[in-house]
C-alpha cells in the first residue's frame, strides 16, 4: 500500500513536457512515476527492475531508457523526479497539518468538557498542573518535521521515529496483500521477515508481480517442488525471467532417483 493512495497529475504541465513522446513512451514514463510515488520518491538504477516496472521487454527498455532519463535525476544508484518529490513533500505537509488540527480540536473539546465537570472541585495547584500539560500538548507540533526531508533524503526514515512507524505499517499492509498470492502458505513469520528485507531491494509492486508470475507458472507442479515464501524472497526470485520458473511438465513421478524398475536404489 502506498503512503498516499492518489498521485496528483497536472495534465497541462505533463503534456507540455512530454509532447514528443510516443504512446509506449508515455506508458512507460507514467508507470515509472507511479512506481516511484508508491516507493517514496525513488527507484533503483537497475535495468531489470526498471523494465519490469515499465512493463516492457529488455530490448524495448534499451531503447526507452535514454528517453526516460530526460525526466529523471540519476544519482547514488537511484532515480528521482524533482516534480514528484515536490508533490510528495506537499502531500506530507498537508497530512501533518490536518493531523495537528485534529489533535488540537480534540484537545479543546476534551478541555471544555473536563473543565465544566471539575471547575468547582479542582484545587488551584491541579489547575496549574492541567494548564501546564495543555501547553505541553499544544506545543507538540514544534517537534513535527515540516521540512520535507523525507522527500529530499531517502535516508530520513532512519532518523524519524514517526516515519519509521508509518513505513513499517505500510510494509505490513503490502506483505498481507503479497501473502494472499503466495502459492504455498507456510512459514509466515519467516516470510514476513524476508519480505521486510526484500523491500530494501524492491518495491511492493515488483514483489507482487514477481510472486504472481511464479504462481502462474506452477500449473500441475507438485507441492514439494513449490518454493517456501521465505526461500523465494531470500533468493530474489522476483527477478526470475518468465521462462526460468519450474516447467509445468515437472511431476514428481517423472523424476529419476536412480532406482531400478523394482524401486531399489543403485
Amino acid at each position: 500500500m502506498a503512503e498516499f493512495p492518489y498521485m496528483p497529475l497536472w495534465t497541462d504541465a505533463y503534456l507540455a513536457d512530454t509532447t514528443h513522446l510516443t504512446t509506449i513512451e508515455h506508458g512507460a514514463y507514467l508507470l515509472l512515476l507511479m512506481a516511484a510515488w508508491r516507493a517514496g520518491g525513488y527507484l533503483p538504477d537497475d535495468d531489470r527492475r526498471l523494465m519490469r516496472m515499465a512493463k516492457v521487454e529488455y530490448r524495448q527498455w534499451r531503447r526507452l531508457r535514454p528517453v526516460m532519463e530526460e525526466f529523471w535525476q540519476i544519482k547514488d544508484g537511484q532515480w528521482s523526479n524533482a516534480r514528484l518529490l515536490d508533490e510528495l513533500c506537499e502531500s506530507r505537509q498537508r497530512r501533518d497539518t490536518l493531523s495537528e488540527r485534529g489533535r488540537a480540536n480534540a484537545l479543546k473539546r476534551w478541555n471544555r468538557g473536563h473543565a465544566s465537570r471539575n471547575a468547582t472541585a479542582m484545587p488551584e495547584n491541579a489547575i496549574q498542573t492541567h494548564t501546564h500539560n495543555q501547553e505541553s500538548d499544544s506545543n507538540e507540533s514544534l517537534y513535527i518535521d515540516h521540512s520535507c526531508s523525507q522527500a529530499s533524503n531517502p535516508r530520513a526514515l532512519e532518523t524519524n521515529p514517526r516515519a519509521i512507524t508509518a513505513e513499517k505499517a505500510r510494509i505490513e499492509a503490502d506483505f498481507d496483500d503479497w501473502w494472499q498470492i503466495v502459492p504455498r502458505k507456510v512459514g509466515k513469520g519467516q516470510a514476513r521477515r524476508a519480505y521486510h528485507a526484500a523491500r530494501k531491494k524492491a518495491a511492493a509492486e515488483e514483489l507482487t508481480e514477481g510472486i504472481r508470475r511464479y504462481a502462474r507458472s506452477l500449473n500441475g507442479t507438485e507441492v514439494a517442488f513449490i518454493a517456501h515464501p521465505a526461500t523465494w524472497l531470500n533468493g530474489e526470485r522476483w527477478l526470475d525471467e518468465d521462462g526460468a520458473q519450474i516447467p509445468d511438465s515437472w511431476k514428481i513421478e517423472d523424476l529419476d532417483f536412480g532406482g531400478d524398475e523394482d524401486g531399489e536404489l543403485h
